[in-house]
């Protein structure tokens, strides 16, 4: 039995019927509305301050990204974890004088006879938060948090700030600080147990190295662990831009030697941080 035919006509209805009712026009009042008072406001407020409305997009824009931004999660209780590990709980250790075959991975200088003698590592004297982190201004997505880690004076010679004894005796101590780090000692506090401990070189300089501390699931924070010395330990002339602090292996031929400024600043900025 054939179906019967429907008819066309109650086929167009039926179309007709399924088919989205039209949006209702809006009306002329209210395509044309007066401003509100606040919106009045802003309107004067763009001609008269920013006299244009691309200069004020572009510099809510720039305030919005300057603005600083709350801490990850997880950097402060680590800041809290890091303090009392580094001031108690180091072990005291007497570090051979050959640095270079002891830490192979840092760079020394060791300047022939003006290689330093053994170091006897101990605990920091201080532990200071220093930087951008410290005053709230930073702004970066990736923090970078310094910690300034005072050595003690007593590792240091009187002489040793000149032939960089001193940079050699810098990365001897971080470089037995990450040791003893890596050995365990993160993983034996909780807020730092998922921290990673590498070098990295202080502004490009590779006998400067520094400790960097990363988690190893969250790249937006760091902790850059900065040697410092105390302000006091060398008077501030013998390393003045017009002093020479690496004393040439032979006499010149004029009998003199030429200043040293840029090693004697970065010896210099250790202490001012």
């Amino acid at each position: 039995v054939k179906a019967a035919e429907k008819n066309p006509a109650e086929e167009s209805a039926g179309e007709a019927e399924d088919a989205p009712a039209p949006a209702p026009k809006k009306q002329k009042s209210q395509l044309f509305k007066a401003p509100e008072a606040a919106e009045v406001v802003e309107i004067a407020r763009t001609r008269n301050l920013y006299k244009s409305n691309l200069f004020r997009l572009q510099l809510e824009e720039l305030i919005k990204e300057m603005t600083p931004k709350k801490p990850p999660p997880g950097l402060e209780a680590a800041l809290h974890a890091l303090r009392p590990l580094l001031l108690e709980k180091l072990r005291a250790r007497d570090i051979p004088a050959d640095f270079a075959q002891e830490f192979p991975a840092l760079r020394f200088m060791q300047r022939g006879g003006a290689a330093p003698s053994a170091l006897r590592f101990t605990a920091p004297r201080r532990i200071d938060v220093v930087g951008s982190f410290l005053l709230g201004t930073y702004t970066k997505e990736e923090l970078t948090v310094d910690v300034a880690v005072e050595m003690p004076s007593d590792i240091f010679r009187s002489k040793d700030y000149l032939n960089f004894r001193y940079h050699d005796k810098r990365a001897a101590y971080l470089a037995e600080l990450h040791r003893q780090l890596c050995d365990g000692l993160l993983r034996g506090s909780e807020p730092l147990v998922a921290l990673s401990a590498s070098f990295e070189a202080l502004a490009g300089d590779p006998l400067r190295p520094c400790l960097c501390l990363q988690p190893e699931d969250d790249a937006r924070w760091t902790i850059r662990l900065l040697p410092t010395y105390s302000a006091d330990l060398w008077p501030v002339r013998v390393l003045g831009p017009d002093r020479n602090a690496v004393r040439p292996d032979r006499a010149l031929e004029n009998g003199g030697v030429p200043a040293t400024a840029h090693y004697n600043s970065c010896v210099l900025e250790d202490a001012r941080m």
